[in-house]
């Protein structure tokens, strides 16, 4: 209840529900103890967030493919929500070499500021998308969430770091996230 007081507190009681369920989920994740945290930031020149968080929600399969030719190959809307959380997207995409293809469900959102998505798979995934202005556009921090060290003794997460998410896969994805960013430059 405390919690709830705090949240209603510092929202302003602006819609509470909403902010609090969008809070609980950021608790959630900062609370949470992940395999693989792999974060990259990349500031877009010339662009603002709420362009940029707009260009995310805005995605069909043309714009997905303009925003990334070389690695995106497909993108489907599963289930479109009016308050965005709870929509499901599907990406398919290569990521040096590497394929990634799953659907991502919308847990959380606060507008032109942060993304919060949930892969729709066997072990916790979470890619999380923050978006703060600078003086020259917006500095976009991703964040990809992998594996939980607190169940299974940490065995899944040690193949996860050995073998699927490797030091040269976690390098590609890096590359990946700074063109596909950098692309919005032009793009939007």
């Amino acid at each position: 209840m405390k919690l709830l007081k705090l949240i209603f507190k510092k929202t302003g009681g602006i819609p509470l529900v909403k902010k609090c369920c969008q809070s609980i989920v950021l608790l959630m994740l900062s609370n949470h103890v992940f395999a693989i945290n792999h974060v990259t930031k990349i500031e877009v020149f010339g662009k603002q967030p709420s362009q940029i968080y707009d260009f995310m929600f805005s995605l069909d399969k043309p714009k997905y493919m303009a925003w990334h030719p070389e690695d995106h190959a497909g993108f489907m809307i599963i289930k479109q929500t009016e308050a965005i959380r709870g929509s499901v997207f599907y990406f398919d995409e290569r990521i040096g070499g590497f394929r990634v293809n799953h659907q991502w469900e919308v847990v959380g959102v606060m507008k032109n500021h942060k993304i919060i998505m949930k892969a729709i798979y066997k072990i916790p995934v979470y890619l999380i998308l923050t978006f703060d202005e600078t003086p020259n556009g917006t500095l976009v921090t991703h964040d990809l969430q992998i594996g939980n060290q607190q169940k299974s003794g940490g065995i899944k997460d040690w193949f996860i770091k050995k073998f699927i998410f490797t030091l040269s896969r976690q390098n590609a994805l890096t590359k990946h996230a700074i063109e596909e960013f950098k692309n919005l430059e032009k793009l939007i």
